[in-house]
């Protein structure tokens, strides 16, 4: 996933829309280039949703919980924890074993995605007790 899908998806999932045509120019300006070097079109369509009644009924804490684990808001506990590991998976500290900085940057990296399931497991399973 490259690095302004990224920033895309924590900014959505944080409701901030203020550079939205911004973000829309360089992701398609992106998609475009990545078209053009690999020969494939990209299938997704990245736009900002504008209805504030949506993100009304958001939590803040739980958005950037979503967004750190790359899923829309309001996934379910299955999908969560899917996530989490295949995430874990790929940016595991033992995977940069030999480079001190890179190891201790996914430690980090992992510590968060935990943090992040941890608190949408509890929120998820508050949820499916009512």
């Amino acid at each position: 996933m490259g690095i302004l899908n990224r920033v895309y998806q924590i900014l959505r999932a944080q409701g901030q829309r203020d550079n939205a045509a911004d973000w829309d120019k360089a992701l398609n300006k992106k998609n475009k280039e990545d078209e053009f070097y690999t020969g494939q079109s990209s299938s997704s369509k990245h736009t900002f949703n504008n209805s504030t009644s949506e993100n009304a009924a958001r939590d803040p804490q739980l958005a950037r919980c979503y967004a750190n684990l790359e899923l829309p808001y309001g996934a379910d506990l299955p999908t969560v924890r899917n996530a989490w590991k295949q995430l874990l998976k790929k940016y595991h500290p033992d995977l940069h074993a030999q480079d001190p900085d890179k190891r201790q940057t996914a430690n980090q990296l992992t510590a968060e995605l935990t943090q992040a399931y941890q608190e949408l497991e509890k929120a998820l399973s508050k949820k499916e007790t009512r």
